[in-house]
């Protein structure tokens, strides 16, 4: 029994030595043949070069897509698989637009060129910027940008690239920026974005998707000349552009229909036209645009509701050398303060809309006509029992001949019944 044993363990230590054997073999022949290919390789052709050419900062080299071939001595040329090891004078830290990469196999080289951006990028957000550029073409791939990318920067010129579809709170304060091309994918601009722009002169959102311009977005201290926004914007936001001196006419689109807290206030405007869909306008939106001699309205009044339709208190308080001033039709109600001395302004129309005048919403003004336009009377909201809906020495309100006497029987118009007359 001990002897079978024996025999067996020997007889199975010899297969065993043999498959070694065997595995020492194979090996030594491949190696061998890789001596052989080797010995035949006479140098290497670049093909195809990597699909990715231009980096950020800090990014990791990638070969994908590139294809290198060896040249052997019968002329055959056979692909070479490429890694980082037959890599050198990649660098992603510092921004170059000719870095040199070099591809070496054995002793045979090829090089290809790429370019680092000065931009740090991370999941499809620019973070930040590096070294004092002043113009930048973002490449494609960049989704945001993101808060206080461009703070404080020294760059003037930025062309956004298309799918970019976010601005980030702060991205361009206080930066040197003259000029940006918005991309048709932008939806979105957050708060203090271009804040403090003091030589940003032209903005162009009129061929992107933005719906809402978000309060404060290009507030204080622009130089905003020119302002083209979206014809499907529905809303401006608180201040969105306060303190735009350098703009001076201004056609809102048809179909916005809110205007937010101090919006437009202080700006330069000379001449604004509102679209009839305007139902919003909040307290002070326009307050102090000092300059403003024209207020037009033109298009439809949609049917769109809207919570309010008010023109809010002060809403052109201040603007005191208005020469014409028409209210849109989407406005149901006048605020209280709506003007404030405007001692140019002689003549005014109100719409058929406008169902409510508030206390003293023309009566510090220096109104001498009134057309209006709504044969049932505006409701007079009194305070007090005192309405002041226009000044004391308005000269005449003309209203359909069918309604005078109504309006001169109404709470707060009878007031005025002395100048009330036909149209």
């Amino acid at each position: 029994m001990f002897k079978s044993h024996v025999l067996l363990y020997s007889i199975f230590s010899l297969m065993m030595v043999g498959a070694v054997s065997s595995c020492s073999k194979k090996e030594e022949i491949d190696e061998i043949e890789k001596e052989v290919v080797d010995v035949n390789l006479k140098g290497i052709e670049l093909k195809k070069q990597p699909d990715q050419l231009v980096y950020f900062i800090g990014q990791p080299l990638n070969l994908a897509g590139i294809e290198v071939y060896g040249i052997y001595g019968d002329n055959t040329k056979k692909q070479i698989k490429i890694s980082n090891e037959n890599i050198s004078g990649f660098s992603s830290d510092t921004p170059t637009d000719n870095m040199t990469v070099e591809i070496t196999v054995k002793s045979f080289k090829a090089t290809f060129k790429v370019e680092v951006l000065p931009l740090k990028v991370t999941e499809g957000v620019l973070t930040g910027v590096v070294g004092n550029i002043s113009e930048l073409k973002l490449p494609d791939g960049i989704k945001s940008i993101g808060k206080a990318a461009f703070r404080n920067s020294k760059v003037t010129k930025v062309t956004l690239n298309e799918g970019l579809t976010h601005i980030g709170e702060e991205a361009f304060a206080w930066s040197k920026i003259t000029e940006i091309h918005f991309p048709a994918s932008l939806t979105t601009i957050d708060p203090f974005a271009f804040y403090d722009c003091k030589n940003l002169k032209s903005v162009d959102l009129s061929h992107t998707a933005i719906k809402v311009i978000v309060g404060e977005s290009f507030s204080y201290n622009t130089s905003i000349a020119e302002l083209k926004l979206p014809n499907g914007l529905s809303e401006i936001g608180p201040q969105a552009f306060i303190q735009s001196t350098g703009l001076k006419e201004l056609k809102l689109p048809e179909g916005l229909l809110k205007i937010g807290n101090e919006a437009f206030r202080e700006t330069g405007l000379v001449k604004l036209t509102l679209p009839n869909s305007v139902g919003f306008m909040d307290q002070r939106a326009f307050y102090y645009a000092e300059n403003l001699e024209t207020v037009e309205t033109y298009g439809a009044n949609p049917s769109t509701d809207i919570e309010q339709r008010i023109m809010n208190s002060s809403t052109f308080e201040g603007c005191n050398n208005l020469k014409s001033f028409a209210i849109p039709q989407g406005v149901r109600i006048i605020g209280q303060n709506t003007l404030s001395k405007a001692p140019f302004l002689s003549t005014m129309i109100l719409p058929a809309t406008v169902e409510q005048i508030n206390f003293n919403a023309f009566g510090i003004s220096s109104l001498k006509s009134v057309i209006i336009e709504g044969e049932t009377p505006a409701k007079a909201a009194t305070i007090s029992g005192a309405w002041y809906g226009f000044p004391d020495k308005i000269e005449e309100i003309k209203v359909p001949q069918q309604s005078i006497e109504a309006y001169k029987a109404a709470p707060g118009w009878k007031e005025f019944a002395r100048v009330i007359t036909k149209i």
